[in-house]
């Protein structure tokens, strides 16, 4: 009998322990950046999701945050699925790589 999730595949088995871990560490960054423990990042404020259909099966993440000053910001990142989505917006904030834009709907 296998452990549930393994294919009997190692390679492809690791590969999902990877993407596993990698979802975690974003899920343990994302805690601390909503937490307000992260240095010289935005204060996140809300995530929204707008999951894929057959149309279009990219998902959109939107980040919701404020300034230094309290102005709202707003960023946006999609994914293939909302997982990677979700991990790629956070990885992107940790990375200083995400477009933040002044949120005109958010005042």
């Amino acid at each position: 009998m296998t452990d549930q999730g393994k294919t009997g595949n190692a390679r492809i088995d690791r590969l999902g322990e990877t993407y596993a871990r990698r979802c975690a560490v974003a899920l343990v960054e994302l805690d601390r950046l909503c937490s307000g423990h992260a240095a010289g990042m935005p204060e996140i404020v809300a995530l929204k999701m707008k999951i894929g259909t057959t149309d279009q099966m990219r998902t959109l993440v939107i980040v919701s945050a404020l300034d230094e000053e309290g102005g709202p910001m707003v960023a946006f990142h999609d994914g293939m699925s909302p997982s990677e989505a979700l991990v790629g917006a956070v990885n992107r904030i940790l990375n200083h790589d995400i477009k933040w834009k002044e949120d005109q709907y958010g005042r």
